[in-house]
């Protein structure tokens, strides 16, 4: 005798039918070139949207705020690396901060000679003001050039010269002079007007 298998409630006709989503019938539907409009708007402002949201993800969004320095310390870190293109027997450096003191640099930063090449510097246009970089644009620069350059060749008695060190300053306004022996300050050696550098190549500054 063959037993019957049980029947499942979905295999009730009136289940089958049911819809939880009830449709609107075609017959009370009215189709219009604006509503196709609307609807393609509508597409793209949720493409839109979810690409804005994509991006904060993904990229991150700066936010810029300002205070005042909490720290105690009254002096702040430099950190200079530069090529000139002249000797530098006819070069000095010093520091003159908006207190009036004035610091002659000569010790701290090191001068040695070498060769001046441009290589692939870029100039810099202060009176560009398009040319502005945001904090996520030098981030990811900085990720991109990790490796070290090559070292500048030292070449005693060089036609130019690289000056680089660090040195500690006041947390207050100040100039970083770079000047020719004679010119702004009193030195028993006067340097040639033709021999001033024009060209001057900056690696690093911080």
């Amino acid at each position: 005798m063959e037993e019957e298998e049980p029947r499942s409630i979905m295999d009730l006709p009136a289940i089958r039918e049911f819809d939880a989503f009830p449709k609107t019938l075609p017959n009370y539907k009215q189709r219009s070139s604006r509503g196709g409009v609307l609807t393609v708007f509508v597409a793209c402002l949720i493409l839109v949207l979810i690409w804005h949201e994509l991006k904060e993800y993904l990229f991150g969004e700066p936010k810029y705020s300002f205070l005042v320095d909490p720290s105690i310390a009254h002096s702040l870190g430099i950190n200079i690396d530069l090529t000139v293109a002249m000797p530098c027997h006819y070069l000095s450096v010093d520091i003159k901060d908006a207190v009036g003191d004035r610091m002659y640099m000569n010790q701290e930063f090191k001068k040695e000679g070498t060769h001046f090449d441009i290589g692939d510097a870029k100039r810099i246009d202060h009176n560009n003001s398009t040319s502005e970089l945001s904090a996520t644009q030098i981030l990811h620069a900085s990720k991109k050039g990790q490796t070290f350059g090559k070292t500048r060749p030292l070449v005693p008695d060089g036609p130019a010269c690289r000056i680089y060190g660090n040195t500690q300053v006041k947390k207050v306004t100040g100039n970083l002079h770079i000047t020719t022996l004679g010119h702004g300050y009193l030195s028993w050696e006067h340097t040639d007007h033709k021999r001033m550098p024009k060209p001057n190549k900056l690696i690093w500054l911080s």
